[in-house]
């Protein structure tokens, strides 16, 4: 079975830049200022010989209403699909109280979670982890995301080598038909792909611009 890996965390702790790391692409926007990514992402990845799946989400902070709210459904649902989860804080702002609110949402889901203290260059990785010893993982990990380090380590012990290596672009591993749907902010794409797929796997909120990312679903309907 193909592990499913999601990255959760406050806003702007490095999760989209741990998600283009992990699947080796640059499909998740990046930029410096909180609330970029909104809804949830999803990639492929190999380490070695094991195939993964990622999932990058959009920030949480314990005090969402309105689109914030939205955001946090998704995150909560992708740790609902979720066998690993990846909790990241950010090494260099310390620990805070949104951070001690998502352990906290993290012990209760009762999923395989483990922390992932980010932003760790330029100082030493073990000072930068201490005060995140608190929250009580039992795996902590220390990565530089932007700088590619760290993310090896980590993933030969969440991902044990087994099942078969992923080939090709992603055409190749999504055969069939590939639909776009483009157009003005507001005019309604993000209903529209909710109700083919069946589910609300994309944020409806009454504000343009509320979608940021290209955000590609395979799907399947009368076994095509």
């Amino acid at each position: 079975m193909t592990p499913v890996i999601a990255l959760v965390g406050r806003p702007n702790v490095g999760k989209s830049t741990l998600f283009n790391q992990m699947t080796r692409s640059r499909d998740a926007l990046v930029a410096d200022f909180p609330g970029l990514t909104r809804d949830r992402k999803y990639g492929e990845g190999t380490y070695e010989d094991q195939r993964f799946i990622v999932i990058d989400t959009g920030g949480l902070t314990g005090t969402e209403e309105g689109l914030d709210a939205e955001m946090a459904r998704q995150s909560m649902q992708a740790v609902d699909e979720a066998d690993i989860v990846l909790f990241l804080v950010d090494g260099r702002a310390g620990l805070t109280a949104g951070d001690e609110m998502i352990a906290d949402h993290m012990r209760r889901s009762g999923k395989q979670a483990h922390l992932v203290v980010n932003k760790t260059d330029g100082q030493d990785p073990d000072i930068a982890a201490a005060d995140f010893y608190s929250l009580g993982f039992e795996s902590t990990f220390m990565v530089a995301a932007s700088h590619n380090r760290g993310i090896r380590s980590m993933l030969e012990v969440l991902l044990p080598s087994e099942d078969d290596r992923v080939e090709g672009d992603r055409a190749d591993r999504y055969p069939g038909i590939r639909i776009g749907i483009v157009g003005r902010p507001n005019v309604g794409k993000s209903t529209l792909v909710n109700r083919m797929l069946g589910e609300e796997r994309v944020i409806v909120y009454d504000m343009p611009g509320t979608t940021r990312d290209s955000v590609y679903i395979p799907y399947e309907r009368q076994d095509k």
